[in-house]
């Protein structure tokens, strides 16, 4: 069976049934609800696009605003992500969404680049206006990263492409970064040794944990543009673990800025404990690590000290 309201919305199932009455407002003959049972299929229009929905049974009352339920494991595809769970409700004029009960996401806008596609899973999620907020349990992955959350907000452009994103409650975001060589000409003291002698995947590899974690994205893609994190900050990498309050990180200079009492230890004996004002930074690309402001202690590794020795030595007069 198929029926039409219009052009925004038809509906096709096994079994329909409508309930008819007075229209509250000009009191004509109007549907006053519907249900649809037996596979059901629909396609919604929503200004100028349309989301297609899938179902065991969709119930739609009419209104304002209208209110569009399916049941029985629906599915959804449409406006930039095709998703699926146990319940899914829609305000068509809003327009607002609503999934609960093992949400899955694929958000992939047609004007995204080939890197903008992000996979997301939780209990519950409301889409209103530019923002699709993932409740209850987050783990959401990109190609170059992956986030487990408590919550998790994505900030949208208007054209549906994720600008961004908000993540809360207990985050964990693991990020893969390209590698550079660090220049030869850098102090051995801001190099951390250990770095270039590991696999190259775990190398690229770091691990950021804190209370809450903001994010940008560069267009059509899913590297970080700029990020700060904050609230009992751990970056953790197989070379080193640093601590503090907030941190932040540039994609114009590309380095990790570690605030609020930063220390840093690594695997190569180097130990920084960066002033309260001071900035501890490291580069993700090279492990090179440095202070920006009073140190208030430092350990050099031992290769270090015994290289400047070394130099020292050989630089003395005979």
């Amino acid at each position: 069976l198929v029926a039409r309201q219009g052009d925004r919305l038809e509906v096709r199932a096994s079994r329909l049934v409508a309930l008819h009455g007075p229209d509250p407002k000009t009191q004509e003959t109007a549907v006053l609800f519907a249900r649809a049972t037996g596979d059901v299929a629909a396609r919604v229009g929503i200004g100028p696009q349309a989301i297609e929905l899938r179902g065991e049974t969709m119930a739609y009352t009419p209104g304002e605003p209208s209110r569009i339920e399916v049941d029985g494991n629906p599915s959804w595809h449409g406006l930039g992500h095709t998703g699926k769970a146990r319940r899914f409700v829609l305000n068509p004029e809003g327009p607002t969404f609503e999934a609960t009960g093992n949400v899955q996401v694929r958000w992939a806008p047609e004007s995204g680049g080939t890197n903008a596609t992000v996979n997301l899973r939780s209990a519950a999620l409301r889409i209103d206006g530019g923002r699709a907020a993932f409740a209850g349990g987050v783990d959401a992955a990109g190609a170059r990263w992956n986030l487990k959350a408590g919550e998790m907000d994505l900030v949208l452009a208007t054209n549906r492409v994720i600008r961004g994103f908000e993540a809360r409650r207990e985050v964990r975001l693991l990020y893969e970064m390209a590698l550079a060589r660090p220049s030869t000409n850098a102090p051995s003291r801001a190099v951390l040794r250990a770095f270039m002698d590991l696999s190259t995947v775990e190398s690229r590899r770091w691990e950021i944990t804190a209370e809450t974690l903001q994010a940008e994205l560069a267009p059509g893609t899913d590297e970080l543009l700029e990020m700060e994190a904050t609230g009992g900050v751990d970056i953790r990498h197989p070379a080193l673990k640093a601590h503090g309050g907030r941190l932040t990180y540039s994609a114009m200079d590309q380095l990790f800025r570690l605030r609020d009492d930063a220390e840093l230890r690594a695997v190569d004996g180097l130990e920084v404990l960066a002033g309260p004002s001071s900035a501890l930074t490291v580069d993700p690309r090279t492990g090179r690590a440095g202070v920006e402001g009073p140190v208030r202690r430092m350990v050099l590794p031992a290769r270090a000290l015994r290289e400047a020795a070394s130099t020292n030595a050989a630089a003395r007069p005979r």
